[in-house]
């Protein structure tokens, strides 16, 4: 698809995909829109901002929509991208795992002051 000024730029296709994303009830749209775009087109986050004047090609185009059509659903963004950084690792991330979120890097980081060298750790649940 293009735009009446031709085709649709990666600034452009941020700003559609946040505007909808905020439409569906998304706590952080612009966000959402970075790194699944930045996904969709093989990119880093930061050269979404570099490149932003480039026109998208077809194939382009219909993966970032069909990533934000997914988020759209309310599907995790880590389901969508497959991974999710935690600490220093990129964990692989299913359908079929709990995705982790900031809280628990935090209770890992306080775990990691409190247990003793060598000692143990029980994650009950």
């Amino acid at each position: 698809m293009t735009s009446d000024a031709g085709p649709l730029t990666v600034g452009e296709i941020l700003r559609r995909s946040t505007t909808y994303l905020e439409a569906k009830g998304s706590s952080s749209p612009r966000l959402d829109a970075d790194l699944l775009v930045a996904h969709a087109l093989g990119m880093r986050r930061l050269d979404l901002y570099l490149e932003h004047d480039r026109p998208l090609n077809s194939a382009e185009l219909a993966a970032a929509r069909a990533f934000i059509a997914r988020r759209a659903t309310r599907e995790p963004v880590a389901h969508i991208l497959g991974t999710r950084a935690f600490r220093a690792m990129e964990l692989t991330v299913t359908p079929d795992v709990l995705v982790p979120r900031a809280d628990t890097e935090t209770l890992v980081e306080w775990a990691l002051e409190v247990v003793p060298e060598g000692g143990s750790v029980l994650d009950w649940g």
